[in-house]
């Protein structure tokens, strides 16, 4: 239901108020929350303000483990007009893990602005945690900008390092040191490599937005992304209705890439 929903977004007020009764129903007949509940969470996510109206609806789900870390990216999406949900985004029920804990820290922090250095705090020693990976934190990282510079060295380790998370990782130290360089080297590898048999869709996407958060984009990276788009098929892992829409997405980014100094 959520893949014939998420592209009417335009229609929201006139779908949500059905799509809820249907929710309300679902509860009723079920005495609980089933998968009606998740198609309303995905829906709201894709609509972002515009599903402001199931805020009463989606709320009390914080306290719900099931739900709870569906429904902070739900408000997240949300935007400012979720910002009176934040102290209940930092008391949200999560699986006793620390990613859940950095996150919902994160989110409070992003929903209400404004900080009492809980969040960059967390994510900053979980950075030197040598059980766990640092692709989360870091990515979570890359929004306080300047105030995570103590992280700066880490973050270079992890662009040397790691296995995954290299571009997010590249992007989290431009945000930090306001310094491109290193950034667009792993852009450019990313889109260069896209030129040859690489289909990591996911990973060319995510070096689109980096070139588009800086403002910036390489030479070689322009001749690549010139080469990608010239290419004739969709450009997407699906091969399905999805093709077509991340296709779309794609070659928009590739000429708003295409389009920068």
């Amino acid at each position: 239901m959520h893949e014939v929903l998420t592209p009417l977004r335009e229609h929201a007020d006139a779908l949500l108020p059905a799509l809820l009764e249907e929710v309300r129903q679902d509860h009723e007949r079920h005495g609980d929350h089933g998968e009606i509940m998740g198609t309303l969470l995905q829906v709201a996510e894709e609509w972002g303000p515009d599903a402001l109206p199931v805020l009463p609806v989606v709320l009390p789900l914080l306290n719900d483990t099931r739900y709870s870390l569906r429904v902070v990216d739900v408000l997240l999406a949300m935007g400012p007009g979720a910002a009176s949900t934040a102290s209940a985004v930092r008391d949200a029920v999560v699986l006793d893990h620390p990613g859940n804990h950095h996150r919902t820290a994160w989110a409070a922090w992003r929903i209400a602005g404004g900080d009492d250095g809980t969040a960059l705090r967390l994510l900053g020693d979980a950075m030197y945690d040598e059980q766990a990976s640092p692709y989360g934190p870091v990515l979570l990282l890359s929004d306080f900008g300047p105030a995570a510079a103590a992280h700066a060295g880490r973050v270079r380790e992890v662009i040397e390092n790691a296995e995954h998370g290299r571009v997010t990782a590249a992007v989290a130290l431009w945000a930090i040191t306001g310094d491109p360089g290193a950034t667009l080297a792993v852009l450019e590898q990313v889109v260069v490599r896209f030129t040859g048999d690489d289909d990591r869709y996911g990973d060319l996407a995510e070096a689109l937005r980096g070139f588009l958060r800086i403002g910036a984009v390489t030479p070689a990276a322009g001749r690549a992304l010139r080469l990608v788009g010239a290419r004739d098929l969709r450009l997407s892992a699906h091969r399905d209705y999805r093709a077509v829409l991340d296709d779309q997405e794609l070659r928009s980014a590739i000429a708003a890439v295409l389009a920068l100094p």
